[in-house]
């Protein structure tokens, strides 16, 4: 898009909104939207969130997301008859949105105003305010601010600059204010073109590829599907609408499915947990740091294979597992993606004729995953971060299709101050869920599977 051609668009919004200065911000919303202003900015559809009618308040009227889910433009509408000038809808914009999303740009449109705002750091800048039909010169400003960001997987130099820009403490996504956690949701949901469904579709294609090959994953498999799955009464439409898109269709193949979302939800889990326990500053945890040395090993010549993602991803959570919490990051039945990279060096992941497509998308999958990730900082998060985000990002239906629920809070709370459970005097105690012994009696440790190159 060129400056031209923009202002061109803001003109003819300019035109109709003239004519009817009562319309609403809604009408207004709409005919934005439509101009494909943003999509000539470089937005995907699925880059381009738009507040739903029953969102008022929470959200946004319009934000626009790079390919890792930042926010990077930000558009709040008010009706044409609305000074936009005005103080308080500066502080709407600036104060609600783009400074706890850590969007870089943002306007505030009436359709026949411009107001702009850029923001560093916790700093904001008031850039200009124009006559939407007379933008002029400051056409090439939005362009320039609002065009999308692109940081690439692949370029060691894209890395480091997204590394660079996120380690500023005050670059983080702190979920304290209501459009931040909503936008930490939006990022993982399961739902379509989201990171969360990305990583689901490529665990399921890189499951099809390994299936009777790899001796771990099929006893992986069958242990769990003897052990631990239930076939839901109904299978969520979100399940069936994946399954489309992927090899699984019939019956047979749900449970293939359920254990890819099984295993796809272990490894967002434990990178939750490897970056939460930087945040809340424990001992040897430091995630950040890893992946950055761990990036630097990986590249060659200024690249980064695709692949080479998944590998960064195990050598994090085995670093993880010997200096943070061993029982968390444990080689379970869930570990089985790893087997693709156990024996195999950088050097060896950069000979693409040699790695199958599969392994290849699911390592670019978990790094979009984890930049995704590593702009967050949960330490600001009362209780369980991981609790509050499994009810938030799996719909009910999931849930009860996986037949898994959190307790809530309140009353593991309840439960804790009736044994007395409270102060120093635990630190040295043990607590024991019986519902787990419930729900799997006659399961023994000794039944699943190993593994270890001592047992092969």
């Amino acid at each position: 898009m060129d400056a031209k051609d923009l202002r061109e668009r803001f003109s003819n919004i300019y035109e109709g909104s003239k004519e009817n200065l009562d319309q609403s911000e809604g009408k207004l919303k709409s005919r934005f939207h439509k101009s494909e202003i943003l999509e000539d900015l470089g937005y995907e559809e699925e880059d381009i969130k738009v507040e739903k009618s029953d969102e008022r308040g929470k959200r946004t009227d319009i934000h626009c997301t790079d390919e890792y889910g930042n926010v990077s433009f930000v558009v709040e509408f008010k009706k044409p008859n609305v000074d936009v000038g005005k103080s308080k809808h500066k502080e709407q914009l600036v104060d609600r949105y783009m400074k706890p999303l850590k969007a870089d740009f943002g306007i505030l449109y009436n359709g026949l105003k411009v107001v702009a705002y850029r923001r560093e750091g916790l700093n904001s800048e008031h850039l200009f305010t124009k006559r939407a039909d007379d933008l002029g010169d400051k056409a090439k400003e939005i362009i320039k601010f609002a065009e999308k960001p692109d940081y690439s997987l692949t370029k060691i130099d894209n890395v480091k600059e997204y590394f660079k820009k996120f380690d500023e403490q005050e670059e983080k996504l702190e979920l304290v204010e209501e459009s931040a956690r909503e936008h930490f949701f939006e990022n993982f949901k399961l739902e379509k073109n989201s990171s969360f469904e990305n990583l689901l579709i490529s665990t399921i294609d890189l499951f099809q590829q390994m299936k009777g090959e790899n001796q771990f994953l099929d006893s992986a498999f069958r242990f769990w599907k003897e052990s631990y799955a239930k076939k839901p009464e109904e299978v969520p439409s979100s399940w069936e609408n994946i399954m489309k898109r992927t090899d699984l269709s019939g019956k047979s193949d749900l449970y293939e499915f359920m254990f890819c979302l099984e295993t796809s939800y272990a490894i967002f889990a434990r990178l939750i947990m490897a970056k939460s326990g930087e945040d809340y500053k424990f001992s040897d945890a430091n995630f950040s740091w890893f992946i950055q040395t761990e990036v630097k090993k990986a590249s060659r010549r200024g690249d980064i294979a695709g692949a080479s993602w998944a590998k960064v991803t195990q050598e994090l959570i085995s670093d993880m597992r010997d200096n943070l919490v061993s029982s968390v990051f444990e080689e379970d039945i869930f570990y089985w993606w790893t087997e693709h990279f156990e024996d195999k060096s950088y050097d060896d992941l950069f000979h693409v004729k040699q790695i199958p497509n599969e392994t290849i998308k699911f390592g670019t999958s978990l790094g979009k995953i984890t930049l995704m990730v590593y702009k967050f900082n949960f330490s600001k998060i009362d209780g369980d971060p991981l609790g509050v985000l499994y009810q938030q990002y799996f719909d009910k239906e999931t849930r009860k299709a996986l037949g898994e629920f959190y307790t809530p809070q309140e009353v593991v709370d309840y439960i804790l101050d009736s044994v007395d459970y409270s102060g120093r005097q635990v630190l040295d105690k043990r607590l024991l869920d019986p519902a787990w012994f419930r729900n799997f009696p006659g399961i023994s440790t000794s039944k699943i599977p190993k593994r270890s190159r001592k047992l092969r």
